[in-house]
This record gives structure tokens, C-alpha cells and sequence, in this order.
């Protein structure tokens, strides 16, 4: 995990959060795999915590809306739509 990231905020995420998180196979690193690769390996397994670089809402919410039916949506909506709000483009304070 990546402990000091510039331009990143940190989030600490409740279980159900982690565990969509966590539950993705990052060995395909293609696309939305690589995606939720990248994000697994900026979560810290102990404290739960993702060090999220702020670049990286706007590939979630292009994953989340903009692909059809995918089924990204309902996983990054379910991971993000606590701290990055319903369209997943909030950054927290």
C-alpha cells in the first residue's frame, strides 16, 4: 500500500465497502480490472483505509456511468457512493 501519495485523499472504508473492494480478481489488469487492481493495492488490509489519488474519481465515475450495463456501477457505487457521493464525483473534505 501506498502510504504518501500526492494529491490523495484518504478513506476509511466500512466493511461492506472493503469487501466489494477486495472481493474483485485483480489478476487481469485490463480496464476495469486494473482499475480495481490499482485501488486494492492503495488499501491498507489492517486499518481498511484507501489512499485514493484524486485523479482517479473521474476514472471511477466513467466506469460507474458511462459503459452500460456492465455491472461496474453497482460495484464502485457500492464501494464509493458513501464518501464520493451518488454520482461518485464528490471529493470529500
Amino acid at each position: 500500500m501506498r502510504t504518501m501519495v500526492p494529491n490523495a485523499i484518504s478513506l476509511p472504508l466500512n466493511d461492506d465497502e472493503f469487501d466489494a473492494l477486495m472481493q474483485q480478481d485483480p489478476s487481469n489488469e485490463v480496464g476495469f480490472q486494473r482499475l480495481m487492481a490499482t485501488l486494492q493495492d492503495n488499501t491498507d488490509l489492517r486499518t481498511k483505509i484507501l489512499v485514493l489519488p484524486v485523479h482517479l474519481i473521474e476514472t471511477i465515475n466513467r466506469y460507474a456511468f458511462d459503459y452500460g450495463k456492465a455491472g461496474w456501477e453497482h460495484t464502485l457505487k457500492r464501494i464509493f457512493s458513501r464518501s464520493l457521493g451518488d454520482g461518485l464525483d464528490q471529493i470529500p473534505k
